[in-house]
């Protein structure tokens, strides 16, 4: 009998939260959108199908696309930083972070 208490009283919060309904991604007038990663959303900038899907999901806001996408990209930004090796992580992630932050984004798109 302890062991069913237990078992709803830990896991029944969890359920509930797994259960709730996320709420659905919207752009917002005035967005700035930027794509980052490695190949993949570097090439968007060839072929624009995100973007394009993006727009004619909102078509009447007026948002603002830049693609900081850099092929073999790594998350704290290895490719794009030097190739004077080896640099500290806080160096690279800094290296990475500043074009993100002059773009002065709203919504970030990783890839």
């Amino acid at each position: 009998m302890n062991r069913i208490i237990f078992f709803l009283a830990a896991f029944c919060p969890l359920l509930a939260f797994a259960a709730a309904p996320a709420k659905p991604f919207e752009l917002r007038e005035g967005d700035r959108v930027v794509f980052l990663g490695d190949t993949l959303m570097e090439r968007e900038k060839d072929f624009g199908y995100i973007e394009l899907m993006m727009t004619l999901q909102f078509p009447d806001r007026n948002v603002t696309f830049r693609n900081l996408g850099w092929s073999a990209d790594t998350p704290v930004g290895i490719s794009r930083v030097s190739f004077d090796w080896p640099r500290s992580e806080g160096e690279m992630f800094r290296g990475l972070m500043e074009p993100v932050r002059q773009t002065q984004r709203t919504v970030v798109v990783p890839g």
